[in-house]
């Protein structure tokens, strides 16, 4: 019995059997060894240090204790559209939202860096609202 060959030849079924199948196959031990290489490539563990060099996307919420950029000091904060700003930029967002007259909401940024009582903007009356 023979083979046809792609380009037209003929072989010998017997040329294509035999040889050593420990060889040709893996052991159950070894592609245990394999499929678990992949998937530790593949996820972040919970219980071990690792860098990620790549790009995890997580689409739910993330609880952390801190989250720190290299080259970045407690003066600026993370945004989350990427990139950083330094914590002073904020400092007039946090008088126009009122949150200095309420100091258990800014208590940490009071303490960081408090403002003078004449720095902070005063309110200006237009008509009967007060802004």
């Amino acid at each position: 019995t023979v083979v046809l060959l792609g380009a037209g030849g003929t072989k010998p079924i017997s040329e294509f059997g035999g040889g050593n199948d420990e060889e040709l196959s893996m052991s159950e031990d070894e592609e245990d060894y394999l499929t678990r290489g992949e998937i530790y490539n593949a996820f972040v563990s919970r219980y071990d240090n690792q860098t990620i060099y790549g790009t995890k996307t997580i689409n739910s919420n993330v609880n952390a204790a801190g989250f720190a950029k290299t080259s970045k000091d407690d003066t600026s904060v993370l945004l989350a559209g990427g990139g950083d700003a330094l914590i002073s930029s904020f400092g007039g967002l946090f008088d126009t939202a009122g949150l200095s007259d309420f100091p258990e909401l800014s208590a940490y940024i009071q303490e960081r860096y408090p403002k003078p009582i004449g720095a902070l903007s005063q309110p200006a009356l237009i008509g009967k609202q007060t802004l």
